[in-house]
């Protein structure tokens, strides 16, 4: 016969995400508000960052600016500003949709859901191929192919972590 105490609590113990995978999630949560700010001001500065870079390529300055610079600010990013402005609206719609993927996925995660995972991917892969789809591949030549850099981190960071989600 066992005796238990009756005035003991039996507290189940909830799973906890390891360390690994609640600093990725938090992060991607900031990085999903991040990227909607992003979205929102990308829409209403189209045409500025277009008239900013059209500005800067026809000024003096441009041509005794060192070679990075000259890097950064060429007719490949005029063509890239072009296409921004063409295709704010789609970017816009993608932008945010994407971002609610991410920062959903990224709370189930926490909570560890595997369809939080499913969610985030597919959050992520929307903001990469929709750069690549509306403004073109030039968008992750030269120094911006940084911005390639931490999705594909957070990639593998999940993908590693992965085996923690359950359900």
């Amino acid at each position: 016969m066992s005796l238990t105490n009756p005035f003991q609590e039996n507290h189940i113990e909830e799973s906890k995400p390891s360390s690994l995978l609640n600093t990725a999630a938090i992060l991607s949560i900031i990085g999903s508000v991040v990227a909607l700010i992003n979205s929102l001001t990308s829409y209403f500065n189209a045409e500025k960052n277009y008239e900013r870079i059209s500005k800067m390529l026809n000024s003096e300055e441009i041509k005794q600016a060192p070679s990075f610079v000259k890097s950064i600010f060429n007719e490949n990013s005029l063509m890239m500003a072009q296409k921004m402005i063409e295709n704010k609206l789609p970017l816009l719609i993608i932008g945010i949709i994407g971002s609610f993927l991410c920062f959903f996925g990224a709370i189930f995660m926490r909570k560890l859901k595997k369809d939080g995972y499913f969610l985030w991917l597919t959050g992520e892969l929307l903001h990469v191929l929709s750069n690549i789809i509306f403004i073109g591949t030039a968008v992750y030549a030269g120094i911006s192919l940084l911005n390639l850099l931490f999705p594909l981190a957070f990639i593998v960071i999940y993908t590693l972590c992965k085996k923690e989600l359950v359900n």
